[in-house]
C-alpha cells in the first residue's frame, strides 16, 4: 500500500479530532435546554441526504444502508468516513458539497433532531451540536472551505480509553504538524 499522501493525512487528523471534539462537548453540555421543533412544512423537508444512525453497534460483516432513504431533491454526500472499534461501527463523518447554507444543514438534521439540538449552539453560525441521551447519540455539523461536515459519534460505544487514547494521537499529530510549519 503507498503511503498516505499529506493532505491524506491532515484529512484523517481533522476528522479524528473533530469527532473527539464532538464527544468532548457533550460531556461538557449534557442538561442542557433544547430548541423547537421547526415549525413550517418546508422546514421539516431535508435538504440534505442524512446518514443512518441504524448502523451504529453493527459488525462490519452486517449488510448495512448508510444512507436515510432519498426524497428526490436531496444532496447527496460526497464523501462518508466511517469508525470502527473491534469491527463495530460507532462514528461517521459526512461531508457534503457548498450547495446548500450551513442554516440549510442545520434545517435538515432539525428535521429528526430538533429536539437535541443544543440551545447554546442553536444560533451559532459555525458548529450546531445535537445530543440524544435516549439513543446515545452526538452530532455536530460545521463547515471548512469547501464542504459541510456532519459528523454522528454513537457515544455509548466510545470507551473512556479509546477516547483518551485518540484525544492523545491527534494532540501528538497536531504538534508534529506545528513543529513542520
Amino acid at each position: 500500500m503507498p503511503p498516505l499522501g499529506e493532505r491524506a493525512k491532515k484529512l484523517i487528523m481533522i476528522h479524528s479530532l473533530c469527532y473527539l471534539v464532538a464527544f468532548a462537548l457533550t460531556l461538557m453540555v449534557p442538561s442542557l435546554a433544547v430548541s423547537a421543533e421547526p415549525t413550517s412544512h418546508e422546514e421539516k423537508i431535508s435538504r440534505l441526504r442524512l446518514f443512518n444512525t441504524a448502523i451504529f453497534g453493527k459488525s462490519t460483516a452486517d449488510q448495512i444502508v448508510l444512507l436515510k432513504p432519498a426524497i428526490p431533491g436531496q444532496l447527496d454526500p460526497e464523501t462518508i468516513m466511517v469508525d470502527l472499534d473491534k469491527g463495530k461501527y460507532f462514528a461517521a463523518t459526512v461531508r457534503y458539497p457548498k450547495k446548500v447554507s450551513f442554516a440549510e444543514a442545520r434545517r435538515s438534521l432539525n428535521t429528526i433532531y430538533a429536539k437535541h439540538e443544543k440551545k447554546n449552539f442553536a444560533d451559532d453560525p459555525t458548529m450546531g451540536l445535537w445530543r440524544n441521551e435516549d439513543d446515545k447519540l452526538a452530532i455536530q455539523v460545521t463547515e471548512d472551505e469547501d464542504y459541510l461536515v456532519v459528523i454522528y459519534v454513537k457515544f455509548s460505544l466510545l470507551t473512556k480509553e479509546k477516547f483518551i487514547k485518540s484525544l492523545g494521537r491527534a494532540m501528538r499529530d497536531l504538534e508534529k504538524e506545528d513543529a513542520q510549519q
